[in-house]
This record gives C-alpha cells, sequence and structure tokens, in this order.
C-alpha cells in the first residue's frame, strides 16, 4: 500500500486528466436523461482508467529512468547573469515531452521556473538558462 502512495504522491496531473475524465462524467450524468450513456460512460472511464494505470507503470518502471546533471558555478551573484546548464538524458525507449521544474534560490525571486523540451529515445540535450 505504501508503494501505491508514494506513486500517487509523484503524479503531477495535467488539465488534460482533468478534462477527459470529466467528460466521462458528463456522459455518466447523461445517463440520468438517456440511459444509453450510463454503459457508455462507464465504458469510456474503464478504459481511460486502464490507460492512466498502464501509462503509470510506464512511467514508474525502474529499469529506465532520465538522468539529468545541474552545472553551475560554486558562487551565485545576484547581480550578475548565472550560466547554469542541465544535461537532460531520455533512457527510455520511447520519446518523452518533458516539463523540466527547477527550484531556483529564493532571492532570484523566480517561483514557477519550467522549461518545456522533447527528448527521443536515448537522446542527451544541454539546456541553458
Amino acid at each position: 500500500m505504501k508503494i501505491i502512495v508514494e506513486l500517487i504522491k509523484n503524479l503531477q496531473l495535467t488539465h488534460r486528466f482533468y478534462l477527459l475524465y470529466g467528460v466521462g462524467l458528463f456522459a455518466m450524468a447523461l445517463g440520468f436523461l438517456f440511459s444509453i450513456f450510463i454503459q457508455i460512460g462507464a465504458a469510456y472511464l474503464l478504459l481511460l482508467a486502464a490507460v492512466t494505470i498502464a501509462d503509470s507503470l510506464i512511467l514508474f518502471n525502474t529499469s529506465h529512468s532520465i538522468g539529468c546533471e545541474r552545472e553551475t558555478s560554486k558562487i551565485l551573484s545576484l547581480g550578475d547573469s548565472n550560466p547554469i546548464a542541465l544535461t537532460v538524458t531520455n533512457n527510455f525507449p520511447l520519446a518523452l515531452n518533458l516539463e523540466i521544474r527547477d527550484e531556483l534560490p529564493e532571492q532570484l525571486q523566480e517561483r514557477n521556473f519550467k522549461m518545456h523540451t522533447k527528448l527521443d529515445a536515448g537522446q542527451t540535450e544541454v539546456l541553458r538558462y
């Protein structure tokens, strides 16, 4: 049970996830007016749950991983630009669209820093900011 709780804590659900499940719930609600929508909504939600579980199993498979290393100077200056490089490696056998969130020091006053990139299978990319 602890493993399932940890997996759920590590998921970051997007608006698309909630929208897709909302469509299924809307179909189930339409079932009060037209009974065929209950079966359609139930089948849709069951299929969506199966896809979600399969996606989670692929994502949390420990034999594949995403590697990341940060290169920065030892001391960061508040007045000057500080070049930082992230080397991201995709060890999955499939292409991934990544959203990389980095927690910057609070002195830099940037709270929601994130970058987007797409990595093919086995590809390494250096992101600089």
